[in-house]
């Protein structure tokens, strides 16, 4: 966590540069075998209460066994999530390895993971804490010497998300957010031993330096490394923006992953999410934006039964400008994160919160909940509330983290909304909870929300950085203050 990228990729050699301070939490002797869930919570706990301003933690130590299919959230997990909501804490979770990958394969097959024994292990279900898998890539320049079909691509021994909804589910009802990983990161790839075997090799591996001196310098793999990578990230942006809340961090992690580099076939692409997540983590756009691309961060709070509204201004040159004849003009994606108290033993209301957001078009707050019969508020016909609840009888889980692309803004669009989109939050209490919610659970909900807005014009133009600044009152992230906030109207849902 405390040394990232940079130094992988300089061998540790020179001087070792390190982004954060760390305190090691020992809850195993020998990284196997019997860990006591109540004495690693009491420990967490106790460093909460020694230190209160710690807030990342890494958990590279997962059970052995995966998770069954839409298997129910265990104890650990919720006690997981429960520490981070009460501590304001995040914790990175590894999936876990299967390390029996190369005893059951002869070759890279994304296939291999329609098998539910390569389900995650518990508790990296957590919705509170954000999850990480591996990507084959190992921090080296020159040839990939792995057998992933790119250093993008997972490696065989990450582990996908247990959820799958379509069991249970038809297609047209379903919550296309739940899933984990949240990312995945360079963890190292296995290597060919021969032609049709597969081993664990240092060519592919990562480069590592160990804790312990008489080892020094090695050759490892494992999600377990790249977990610490991501939290070396948002130890990073505390570090460039320590007034962020944890959901925000989350959120530029979780917008800043890409999976254009990771096509699945397409007798594998309903799984790709469950695999990969949002895809590969990206550490500068996570940090920061440039000329051509500002990314946006909105911090606030909303009630039970509330929908708020925010305006999203444009420069007015995307208009009126000759960009050349091509109409397309931006790219935006946004992100949801927010916390919650779980509720235990509660499989589907185990989030409780209903809490969807979207673009639309210029228009006020009551429009913007009338059907689309009565007045089209959409921007794309398919581009809707990012979360569906409207099957109170049927309810679907929620999910916390919700992640949004609206691609080629045209010039059109913003002509004719007056250079102004509105960004909407709705959020409701869910009413399907055996024996009603537990009393005094919180009706007032925080959130963050990430927009990054960029040009796709085919010559950038450098201004829309500087330009979005000066039409918006939320600050763009090189410049945060977060005292200053966008103006919101607030309505009953």
């Amino acid at each position: 966590m405390a040394l990232g990228k940079h130094n992988h990729r300089n061998n540790f050699e020179g001087d070792v540069i390190a982004d954060a301070k760390l305190l090691s939490i020992k809850i195993s002797d020998n990284g196997n075998g019997y860990i006591s869930e109540v004495d690693l919570l009491k420990m967490l706990y106790a460093v909460k209460t020694k230190y209160p301003e710690i807030r990342l933690f890494t958990l590279t130590t997962c059970y052995g066994n995966f998770m069954y299919k839409n298997e129910a959230f265990s104890d650990y997990t919720y006690a997981l999530d429960k520490f981070a909501y009460e501590t304001n804490s995040l914790i990175l979770i590894c999936t876990g390895n299967n390390l029996n990958c190369i005893n059951e394969n002869t070759s890279y097959d994304l296939s291999y993971f329609h098998g539910d024994h390569t389900n995650l292990s518990t508790p990296a279900d957590s919705l509170n804490n954000l999850t990480v898998g591996a990507a084959a890539d190992n921090l080296k320049d020159g040839a990939f010497l792995g057998i992933a079909n790119s250093r993008e691509f997972p490696a065989l021994y990450t582990r996908k998300g247990h959820i799958d909804l379509s069991t249970i589910y038809n297609a047209k009802k379903t919550n296309k957010n739940y899933f984990k990983p949240d990312v995945i990161e360079s963890g190292g790839d296995v290597g060919y031993y021969n032609e049709n075997t597969l081993d664990w090799m240092d060519e592919p591996a990562l480069t590592l330096l160990s804790a312990r001196s008489e080892i020094g310098i090695m050759q490892e793999v494992g999600t377990s490394f790249a977990t610490p990578l991501v939290a070396n990230l948002a130890a990073k942006i505390i570090k460039n923006y320590p007034a962020l809340s944890n959901e925000s961090i989350k959120a530029l992690i979780v917008n800043s992953a890409s999976l254009n580099l990771i096509p699945f076939a397409d007798n594998v692409s309903k799984l790709r999410n469950r695999v990969v997540g949002n895809g590969i983590a990206n550490e500068f756009r996570s940090l920061y934006s440039d000329n051509n691309r500002a990314t946006l961060i909105l911090e606030d709070t909303i009630e039970n039964k509330k929908i708020k509204i925010y305006p999203i201004n444009f420069p007015e040159y995307l208009v009126n400008d000759d960009l050349g004849k091509v109409k397309k003009r931006l790219k935006i994606t946004a992100t949801l994160c927010f916390k919650f108290l779980p509720i235990k033993n509660n499989q589907l209301s185990y989030n409780p919160i209903h809490m969807a957001f979207s673009i639309f078009k210029n228009h006020s707050a009551e429009d913007i909940l009338k059907s689309e019969k009565k007045i089209k508020s959409k921007l794309r016909t398919n581009f809707g509330w990012s979360e569906d609840g409207r099957f109170p009888n049927k309810p679907l889980p929620y999910s916390n983290t919700q992640k949004v692309t609206l691609l080629n803004v045209t010039v059109d669009d913003l002509a004719n909304e007056t250079n102004t989109f509105k960004l909407a939050v709705h959020a409701k209490l869910s009413e399907q909870i055996v024996g009603g919610l537990p009393e005094n659970y919180p009706t007032e909900f925080p959130f963050s929300i990430v927009l990054t807005i960029e040009e796709t014009i085919k010559k950038s133009t450098g201004k829309l950085y500087d330009e979005i600044q000066l039409v918006n009152e939320v600050e763009a992230l090189q410049d945060l203050n977060l005292d200053a906030g966008l103006e919101a109207e607030a309505l009953d849902v």
